[in-house]
């Protein structure tokens, strides 16, 4: 990945133009270069306010855990200057788990996400995780990948268009 700072930075320095007249340049110097500061979301300090959208790559391994390409892949990223990395989709839940997603549901999934984590901060960037469900969809057999009988629940009780179904409120109980 080509480091985002430097590629942007090189126009900043060289007075290359973005677009438009000399004071729109500058107007557009200015927005790119607040990039580079530092930022914060909540108490997180962050090394600038580059963030990367969660992306569902679904290269988890058959355990649920990320491989070491997907760490690669992280890892990239934050050499190339992303100061927060979303990791994108995963698991809460076993029986709505999705093959190629990070399993979350299970202690087991730690020591291989923590791995993932210090990866990335070797690097100075951050990173959370999507947490997901699939919620109306699950009530679609042909989308069930687990053995068991899935709970479909959701926030509220809306039938899903495609059939109709009527999910089980959320309630507290299934959030961990």
């Amino acid at each position: 990945m080509t480091d985002i700072k430097h590629g942007l930075s090189s126009y900043l320095e060289k007075g290359l133009p973005i677009e438009g007249s000399d004071k729109k340049q500058k107007e557009k110097e200015m927005q790119f270069a607040k990039l580079f500061e530092p930022g914060r979301i909540g108490t997180m300090g962050l090394k600038n306010r580059i963030i990367m959208a969660p992306l569902g790559h679904f290269s988890a391994d058959a355990k649920g855990s990320p491989t070491s390409r997907t760490i690669d892949y992280y890892v990239e990223r934050a050499k190339g200057g992303v100061g927060f990395i979303i990791a994108g989709g995963s698991s809460v839940r076993p029986e709505a788990r999705v093959p190629g997603m990070f399993w979350l549901y299970d202690d087991k999934c730690i020591p291989p996400l923590r791995e993932l984590s210090q990866s990335v901060h070797e690097y100075g960037a951050k990173i959370a995780i999507q947490l997901n469900d699939f919620g109306k969809v699950l009530s679609d057999k042909s989308f069930q990948f687990a053995s068991e009988v899935v709970d479909v629940v959701c926030p509220s009780p809306v039938p899903w268009v495609k059939n109709n179904y009527v999910p089980i409120i959320m309630k507290s109980m299934y959030v961990v």
